[in-house]
């Protein structure tokens, strides 16, 4: 699957990434059908267990979808023990230091070495000392890809949980050129402004949460419902 997510990124500049939020593998094998392009299954923040995470990357396998984990830790054997599920990749939160990037691809090639599949590398950085060291991060060899944790990153940077704040998005558009200068993919929400630009620029994956499409489209339902006069 490695392999197929490196040919939608050449063919379109994009990878449409969707996180379902609940650990369902018909919600999964839906999702797929629709045309998505990779599974984002979120172990910080979301209900799944390490056994769900091997069943809906079997469901997405079956259409066709990458499959990236969202660990909780960047413990070598977490992060060790959730490639053995077979996924595609790793998206490892809190990265501050290249050390601590280094550690998370060394642990990733031991897995490699011992069942001699490729993985996607991908870090979070999501506070001003990540930002500070981001240059440093984005140079160790074996990464392939950066996203920017904006709801913790305004925490840190004074502005609590406003992700939209003015400092916090200029941060996040100047930070984005340190990771396409360095070759690596770099993760945006589907409602990053300036998308377009970043995808010519050096290609994205872009990410979006179920939770928010149905509430979108729940809305959009309710607001046209006819009401008794």
């Amino acid at each position: 699957m490695a392999a197929r997510a490196r040919e939608i990124i050449a063919e379109r500049g994009t990878l449409s990434i969707i996180n379902p939020n609940f650990p369902s593998t018909a919600l999964v094998e839906f999702l797929g059908k629709q045309g998505f392009d990779a599974l984002f299954v979120d172990c910080e923040h979301g209900p799944y267990g390490m056994r769900d995470v091997e069943d809906v990357r079997r469901a997405a396998d079956a259409t066709g979808m990458v499959t990236f984990v969202r660990v909780e830790t960047d413990h070598p054997a977490v992060i060790v023990r959730y490639l053995d599920r077979g996924v595609d990749g790793i998206i490892v939160p809190h990265v501050e230091t290249a050390d601590q990037a280094q550690s998370i691809v060394a642990a990733v090639a031991e897995a490699e070495l011992a069942d001699k599949r490729e993985r996607y590398v991908n870090v979070l950085v999501e506070s001003v000392l990540g930002l500070e060291n981001l240059a440093e991060i984005a140079s160790v060899p074996g990464l392939t890809g950066v996203f920017f944790g904006a709801v913790d990153l305004s925490t840190s940077m004074g502005h609590k949980g406003q992700p939209q704040h003015p400092e916090v998005k200029a941060a996040v558009h100047a930070s984005s050129k340190v990771v396409h200068d360095a070759g690596l993919m770099l993760g945006v929400p589907h409602t990053t402004e300036g998308l377009p630009d970043y995808v010519r620029r050096g290609g994205c994956y872009v990410y979006v949460h179920a939770q928010n499409l149905l509430k979108d489209a729940g809305k959009s339902f309710l607001d046209v419902m006819p009401r008794a006069e």
